[in-house]
């Protein structure tokens, strides 16, 4: 279900229902580093080792083509581009050794993953 809605005088959407899963590990991160009226954007771009890459943004820019969604007071962005291609998966933060960040895990629409898992390939 979508609700357009008008912010800065520009319409973006958004979804009562989340469209990908989000770890209590990313939650907790995110909210050290969020601000006040700040949304966390996840989009898809060409590019990577497997044709698709994700990409992660602190914004407070909304687009015409975005849609909003809210899990535990988190508020996320997507272009409606990028949700298709995401949707059913799950978003964490990773800390390892050699680097710690956000990654898209368990993505049904890939259907290759990069080893790093930055990237892949869509079905």
């Amino acid at each position: 279900m979508r609700i357009n809605c008008f912010s800065a005088s520009r319409l973006f959407s958004i979804i009562a229902h989340k469209p990908i899963n989000i770890t209590d590990k990313c939650i907790n991160k995110l909210k050290g580093v969020l601000g006040n009226g700040e949304y966390f954007r996840i989009s898809i771009e060409p590019g990577g080792c497997s044709g698709f890459q994700y990409k992660y943004q602190i914004t407070t820019n909304l687009n015409s083509d975005d849609c909003v969604f809210v899990e535990k007071d988190i508020k996320f962005v997507t272009d409606r581009l990028s949700i298709d291609l995401i949707r059913g998966s799950t978003l964490d933060y990773k800390e390892e050794l050699i680097k710690s960040g956000f990654q898209i895990t368990d993505n049904p629409n890939a259907q290759n993953n990069c080893g790093c898992g930055a990237s892949f390939d869509s079905k």
